[in-house]
């Protein structure tokens, strides 16, 4: 009896050590309050070491599945980097950003900067400074914050390359760089030391990074990333049931989300606006994106490539970029092939945009529920479309395209299939010939009457529904935080 009492006792105390170990945790980073020593097992610093830590680099040591890292609402000047980090079924690594911000900036290292001429500064150290292995990488991705303000000299490491200027051409406010000796040049008013100028010396807001063993488990919400060299969020390697819940991305080098090699990720709430790209994806990458709005991104708002595959539903997008919407850029060498499906979708383009949705070769598009205003589109894969509202000056399927569609309400001046262009009154020899659209209507393009198509269904059936959206609404006092 005494030593079933024994075993008993034994029993009850490792029950409640493993009990006491699978108790989640909450762990607190504060960028202000915060000392590396301390526990973070609470949020305001406390006798015997209790307060929150400083670094989210000390905070992802302490971490354990499913435990929550809560980080203060403050700007952290800092990549918060997973690498090959892991939950468990069930028991995520929780990284609740509470309206947090990770910027990319620091003060203008001064070290390495001469003045050559009156309010003309120069540094050959600058580019090394910058977290990035290729240098041809970073002149193109690189920009300064002047007061505050993003100043790219109207170059986009996707879209636009303005030539550089010479450095004795430069106006108050701007910069250049010597490409042959990558010698970089400020203008300023006065003394470089006086002005407030940042520089985007980290490379990732959050970087992901499955090297050894997948980074999988993870749910980061309620975080912005803004003005990195490279990406807001970016995923690479080996990665799995990784969750991103009320984020956002401003004004960063190159993407405001981009997944990378096997990486699979879930959003739900996302807004971009001022990166190179709103939001991309590549290799075999698969993203489920919902609830998201890309507007004033600098080259493309959205990207599908390589043998990449895409599940977006709830998605607004204001296509005033220079480059068109880019769906899929596979390689037929390399069988590779982008799919995209895309369902509850407004995009309209405002002014005077040269935007255009593109399909490209070696990519599938299955869409539904989509109203695109004011948006020219082009097929050069494969497009199935149905339910949606197409208002456009063209909508183009090339020789090589494969267009299946049904139930669309089109206002077009012309519908070009296979190299023949048609118009309003000749669409049923369209349908006839082309064999498709059979339930869709067809009505000339009004380009005035073009905008009341935007945010209205025609029907219960037809076009996007935008009160299904729950995309995150920004603070208009501060268009870096999240409300």
């Amino acid at each position: 009896m005494k030593r079933f009492i024994f075993y008993r006792i034994i029993f009850f105390t490792i029950a409640a050590l493993l009990s006491f170990n699978l108790a989640a945790k909450d762990i607190y980073v504060d960028p202000v309050k915060g000392d590396d020593k301390s526990s973070g097992l609470a949020a305001e610093p406390q006798a015997g070491g209790n307060g929150p830590v400083k670094t989210l680099s000390q905070g992802i040591k302490i971490v354990k599945a499913g435990d929550t890292l809560h980080l203060a609402e403050a700007i952290f000047h800092e990549t918060l980097q997973l690498n090959d980090t892991a939950g468990e079924p069930g028991r995520p690594i929780v990284i609740d950003g509470h309206g947090a911000t990770i910027t990319g900036c620091d003060p203008l290292r001064l070290d390495g900067w001469s003045e050559v001429s009156p309010g003309l500064y120069k540094s050959e150290k600058f580019l090394s400074e910058l977290q990035e292995s290729d240098n041809a990488a970073k002149i193109m991705r690189v920009f300064f914050l002047i007061d505050g303000k993003m100043q790219h000299m109207g170059r986009t490491s996707k879209g636009k390359k303005t030539p550089f200027k010479k450095p004795e051409d430069l106006q108050t406010g701007e910069w250049t760089v010597d490409e042959t000796s990558n010698a970089f040049y400020l203008k300023v008013s006065g003394k470089l030391e006086d002005a407030k100028i940042e520089a985007p010396y980290r490379r990732n807001g959050v970087g992901i990074f499955g090297r050894k063993t997948p980074v999988a488990h993870i749910v980061i919400r309620n975080l912005n990333c803004i003005h990195v060299l490279n990406d807001g969020f970016n995923l690479h390697g080996k990665c799995n049931d990784v969750v991103f819940e009320n984020i956002s991305a401003y004004e960063n080098g190159d993407d405001g989300y981009s997944a990378h090699e096997t990486c699979e990720s879930t959003i739900n709430g996302y807004r971009a606006s001022g990166n190179s790209t709103g939001i991309a994806n590549a290799y075999e990458s698969v993203n489920k994106v919902s609830n998201i709005m890309l507007e004033g991104n600098l080259g493309y708002e959205f990207l599908a490539g390589h043998s990449s595959t895409w599940e977006i539903r709830n998605m607004v997008v204001v296509a005033d970029c220079p480059e068109p919407f880019m769906v899929g850029y596979g390689k037929q060498e390399e069988n590779l092939h982008s799919t995209v499906k895309m369902e509850n979708v407004q995009i309209y383009a405002p002014g005077k945009s040269n935007f255009q949705l593109k399909v490209k070769k070696y990519t599938v598009l299955e869409a539904r529920n989509v109203t695109s205003v004011g948006v020219p589109w082009l097929i050069e894969g494969s497009a199935k479309v149905a339910d949606s509202i197409i208002s456009a000056p063209t909508l183009e399927c090339t020789a090589d395209g494969k267009w299946e569609s049904d139930k669309n309400n089109y206002y077009l001046s012309s519908l070009t299939f296979k190299g023949k262009k048609y118009t309003a009154a000749d669409f049923q020899s369209y349908k006839d010939e082309a064999r498709t659209d059979h339930n869709s209507k067809f009505q000339p393009y009004v380009k005035e009457d073009a905008g009341k198509l935007i945010n209205a269904k025609e029907s219960s059936s037809i076009g996007a529904n935008i009160s299904d959206m729950k995309i995150p609404v920004m603070d208009k006092s501060d268009p870096f935080k999240l409300q």
